[in-house]
């Protein structure tokens, strides 16, 4: 996208009806919010904004990509050293499909697979924990924004790995 287009000035309503005419990857539609009698043009402060990405995918009733499931080829809890393997599931949006991994290991969330066409991950943990996660991003063909195509295009589950 080439940059921000105005969708509607300041109103009272909070709701927007829009009808994109372009299909595309890089959408984002953004609210600002302001109190009464305000005259900035801009949002009062850090959090009177909100933001959602959003993939058009033309006409003929395409869906956006959504993460179907995600599983892996081992029941939670492993031994540490294990190697399991996750797999995810996509559908609608545009193909093919690229996928970011990611292991939260309670703490922290780390990326552990950067953008490739495998929707597989092989992991063998290090360390042992009850609190970990494995995530997988999913974006459509010609998305090349660091993030998933939409809130459905995520896919999370909780992994346990014993000493």
């Amino acid at each position: 996208m080439a940059g921000w287009t105005l969708a509607r000035d300041w109103a009272t309503s909070n709701t927007l009806a829009w009808t994109p005419q372009t299909p595309g990857t890089g959408y984002i539609v953004a609210a600002w919010a302001r109190s009464a009698g305000s005259v900035l043009d801009g949002p009062e402060g850090g959090t009177a904004i909100a933001q959602m990405s959003y993939v058009i995918t033309g006409t003929g009733g395409s869906t956006p990509l959504a993460i179907t499931s995600l599983t892996s080829n081992r029941a939670s809890p492993r031994s540490l050293g294990t190697t399991t393997v996750f797999t995810a599931t996509a559908s609608g949006g545009a193909a093919p499909y690229d996928y970011k991994w990611w292991v939260f290991d309670g703490i922290v969330w780390r990326a552990a697979q950067n953008w490739s066409g495998s929707n597989q991950f092989y992991w063998t943990p290090t360390s042992a924990g009850s609190g970990y996660f494995v995530a997988v991003w999913g974006r459509s063909a010609g998305n090349s924004q660091d993030a998933a195509d939409n809130a459905s295009a995520v896919g999370t589950v909780p992994f346990v790995i014993t000493p």
